[in-house]
């Protein structure tokens, strides 16, 4: 019956996984549908439009002249940067940049006519950035991520850059012309809530414009004399409005975007105003009096907008639904797995109960468990006390050296260049942290003594008789006559239960039928040796007829009493050659070598295949969730060619599934190993 639950959890998991990786790859997907997104009109009157992966250059009502796909080249990066440059023998030129790529595109009718390379930008161009053209070439980077602005020459040489700390995330701006023909770089700066104007060729600042009310991401120069239009942004950076400011940063006028507007684009088309709008996937037109004018665009262009709209709204619902799907399933399968014990008891017989009258492992009641627990913690009981004696002592050396500090304090203050209070605080601090560190050595000491005193033997040992009491796999093993002595916690799953006939081990990390071997007792002798690298820890040695196995023990004082039981029942030729003894497992599993097939295929396989669902299950999250974040991604990136993959990220990754694949290789060869069918023969 316990079978058939553990293969439902085990179905319920993989199409959880399945529907993980469908969520997985969607959202992979869905970031890389970036939508409209810039905005720039040529020498000629056309405008050049990016949406997706795909160039557009439309005439001034937004009817296609041509088209161009872009996600050849642009790497799945998206393009950040689009503006003019001056014409060149008579065609019109755009600078187009891609975030990732360190040579950017210079085109002419939307073909790709030479290169420029922008040099000396360390890093800036791996972090989102903005471009910004003058008039005779010039060329200045508004970069996110060293939070400067750089400005270069036609050539890619760099001639300036601005002050390191002026900006934090200087974002979309562009060249305003000043009437007497030097003008001025208007740069919005995100983190700091302003509209830095720079001078046209140092690049320092002239004045600054404070805003409030999100934080900008775009700015242009508007219609009106003296004010400017700004795209003000939520916390994330998602959604937005539209607005125009004065010179003092008031707002003017507010554009009535649609609800849940993504502007990522802004641009002046003489007196209308285009927005692309990533969240509605539309180029939203405006008349400078903030007057909607409809969705901007051709018939053609309006039907590929619509198609990108819905593909990306698709797969924000495979994501959405892969996700949800993928939870439920996840959550329906550890809840059947834990509720499993208990609907398995449902409806049973539970049998006739185990009778412990002989057990000698103590069992105190709660009076006495707790009297023994605050005789056991003392010391970690005096933690918080000794904080607030040391708190309240810290406030009074800082009070005292306020006033008149100690001459070594006062020393010590102009040695290390730190005031006098802080000084005492520090060594009051250090005092604290010494007490603290004591009690706990204290505490450590007071453990290791308890687990070897008897009269803490009850405490120690209660896991492993409430286990015993809890057992329906003990009771029946036992054989007619057979009663419990002793009980004892070995290592991380065993169980060492002595009767008056055997000695019974049961693995707690089976799923069913814990009982994993039974040695004659007449037979079996054990040996109790400290453990010298663990402090206060005992180790226990079982040898029996094709069995040797040491184990830590929770309870010495349990450990030496079984130990001096067998010892009594081993006689002067126990030892010598046996009669032919068949000592079989009695948990059952795969060969080795399927055990590490198994591994690899998926880690946790090979341990279902041992019936230890605890130990599969959790090997199996870990390698999904390895999988998932992890790997995927990287395949994503390499193979789906949705974004660029470091080799650094690619060797971790690899390296944690090795991990993985080595611990659950290890663990299933040592269960393996550990209940192999043995006859010895004399």
């Amino acid at each position: 019956m316990k079978k058939h639950i553990n293969t439902w959890v085990a179905l319920l998991l993989v199409l959880g996984l399945c529907a993980a990786g469908i969520a997985l790859y969607a959202g992979s997907v869905a970031p890389s549908l970036f939508g409209p997104r810039l905005i720039a009109q040529d020498s000629q009157g056309r405008v050049w439009l990016v949406v997706n992966h795909s160039l557009f250059i439309t005439d001034a009502v937004g009817n296609i002249r041509k088209q161009r796909d872009l996600s050849g080249i642009d790497g799945g990066m998206p393009v950040n940067g689009l503006a003019r440059l001056p014409d060149k023998d008579g065609n019109a030129r755009m600078l187009v940049a891609v975030i990732g790529q360190p040579a950017w595109w210079v085109m002419q009718d939307g073909e790709i006519a030479e290169r420029f390379v922008p040099q000396d930008v360390g890093g800036a161009l791996d972090e989102a950035f903005h471009v910004m053209t003058r008039p005779d070439g010039a060329i200045a980077l508004a970069t996110g991520g060293d939070h400067r602005v750089l400005r270069h020459d036609p050539q890619g040489k760099r001639l300036a850059a601005s002050k390191h700390g002026l900006f934090r995330f200087a974002n979309g701006g562009e060249y305003i012309a000043g009437d007497d023909g030097k003008g001025l770089w208007l740069v919005p700066d995100t983190n700091h809530h302003a509209l830095r104007f720079l001078d046209q060729d140092t690049l320092t600042e002239v004045r600054a414009i404070p805003l409030s009310g999100g934080w900008v991401s775009m700015a242009r120069a508007g219609r009106t004399p003296g004010q400017y239009t700004v795209a003000l942004m939520g916390n994330a950076m998602d959604t937005g409005r539209v607005v125009d400011v004065d010179a003092n940063g008031a707002t003017q006028l507010t554009y009535p975007l649609r609800k849940g507007a993504k502007p990522r684009g802004l641009a002046w088309l003489g007196d209308t105003l285009l927005v692309a709008d990533a969240d509605s996937f539309t180029f939203q037109a405006f008349g400078r009096d903030g007057k909607p004018l409809g969705d901007w665009g051709g018939k053609d262009l309006k039907a590929f907008l619509d198609k990108a709209g819905d593909e990306a709204h698709g797969w924000r619902i495979a994501t959405l639904i892969g996700q949800i799907v993928g939870g439920v399933l996840v959550f329906t399968a550890l809840t059947l797995y834990f509720a499993g014990k208990h609907w398995l008891t449902l409806g049973m017989d539970p049998g006739e109960p185990l009778n412990l009258s002989q057990l000698a492992t103590p069992r105190p009641d709660a009076r006495t468990r707790l009297k023994l627990t605050l005789g056991l913690l003392w010391p970690s009981m005096l933690l918080l006390p000794v904080v607030l004696i040391m708190q309240f002592a810290a406030d009074i050396a800082n009070w005292m050296t306020t006033i008149a500090p100690p001459a070594y304090i006062a020393q010590l203050s102009v040695q290390v260049g730190l005031p006098a209070s802080v000084i005492a605080s520090m060594i009051v601090l250090l005092l604290a942290l010494g007490m603290v560190l004591l009690l706990v050595l204290l505490q450590f000491r007071v453990n290791v003594k308890a687990l070897r005193d008897p009269r803490y033997e009850g405490l120690v040992a209660l896991r492993a008789v409430r286990w015993l009491e809890r057992s329906r796999d003990v009771g029946n093993a036992l054989q007619p006559g057979e009663s419990v002595r002793e009980v004892l916690f070995a290592g991380r799953t065993l169980v060492w239960v002595l009767t008056n006939r055997r000695l019974l081990e049961f693995d707690r990390s089976l799923s069913e039928n814990t009982l994993a071997r039974a040695l004659p007792r007449s037979l079996t002798r054990a040996t109790l040796t400290r453990t010298r690298w663990m402090p206060g820890r005992t180790t226990l040695r079982v040898e029996g007829p094709g069995y040797d196995h040491s184990e830590v023990v929770r309870s010495p004082v349990t450990a030496a009493r079984i130990a001096a039981l067998l010892g009594q029942g081993v006689g002067s030729d126990a030892w010598a050659p046996l009669p032919e003894w068949s000592s079989p497992s009695l948990a059952t599993g795969p060969a080795p070598a399927t055990c590490m097939l198994l591994s690899a295929l998926w880690p946790g396989l090979a341990q279902w295949a041992q019936n230890r669902f605890k130990q599969a299950l959790g090997l199996m999250t870990a390698a999904l969730g390895t999988y998932l974040f992890t790997i995927g991604p990287i395949l994503l990136g390499v193979y789906g060619h949705h974004y660029d993959v470091h080799t650094s990220t690619i060797l971790t990754g690899a390296a944690a599934m090795a991990v993985i694949i080595g611990i659950a290789t290890w663990d299933a060869l040592a269960y393996a190993r550990r209940y192999r069918p043995v006859t010895v023969r004399p």
